[in-house]
């Protein structure tokens, strides 16, 4: 059987909570959803073993958290403090016998701070500040209109795309490629470094331009290219 588990948020009267559950051995995998009525402006998760996926939508905000099937799954967390809803997850009791994925539908303005420590982080749509800090796992972003984006992984591909010119992209990380999608129709001051790798810049550049690119990669390459 599930053991359930439910940890009441602080001030969160409106927010509506579903139970945390924690599976055995053997049984399939589940998900647990819930709803914050409350008006949120900024979504900041601290996650050690978790896939995170944000993704704008219309509505109240969504939270899904799944659970695969193990009984070792890290037990997860949420509050809202003023206008921002913090999720944490308490991370493996044993490396690698662990699974979550925290899925969430905010909306488009809503600012999003990210960090995790395994697990890799998906984000669409997303029009406020976004910054990701990813120890091990990818970092993919798409449909962004933000004016300030940063994605830090020490492992793993960053692949930034934003249909509107931000003004400030930084990337950075030691072992795996970066890619930035953004509209051709604006030139850019590129800031690029990679010890070995190489870099092609596919977009009109411009030292003094509003719009920076800073991107920075250890051991692959920098791809910069016009949509």
């Amino acid at each position: 059987m599930s053991h359930i588990a439910v940890r009441r948020a602080a001030a969160c009267a409106a927010v509506s909570t579903a139970a945390l559950m924690v599976l055995t051995e053997g049984s399939e995998p589940t998900a647990s959803t819930y709803e914050v009525a409350r008006s949120v402006t900024h979504l900041v998760v601290n996650a050690r073993a978790s896939n995170v996926i944000i993704e704008a939508g219309d509505g109240p905000i969504s939270v899904t958290e799944t659970y695969g099937p193990t009984g070792d799954n890290p037990r997860t967390f949420h509050q809202v403090e003023g206008t921002t809803l913090r999720i944490t997850d308490t991370g493996c009791r044993r490396p690698g016998r662990c699974q979550v994925e925290i899925r969430a539908r905010v909306p488009a303005a809503t600012a999003a701070d990210i960090t995790t420590r395994a697990g890799a982080v998906r984000l669409s749509g997303l029009h406020g500040e976004v910054a990701v800090v990813n120890e091990a796992g990818t970092v993919e972003a798409s449909g962004l209109g933000s004016a300030r984006v940063s994605a830090n992984t020490r492992t793993g591909l960053i692949s930034l795309s934003s249909f509107k010119p931000p003004n400030a992209v930084k990337a950075w990380t030691a072992l795996g490629s970066v890619v930035i999608k953004v509209p051709k129709t604006k030139a850019y001051a590129v800031d690029v470094s990679t010890a070995l790798g190489g870099s092609e810049i596919l977009v009109p550049r411009h030292a003094a331009s509003p719009h920076k690119i800073s991107l920075r990669t250890d051991l692959s390459g920098v791809r910069v290219e016009g949509i």
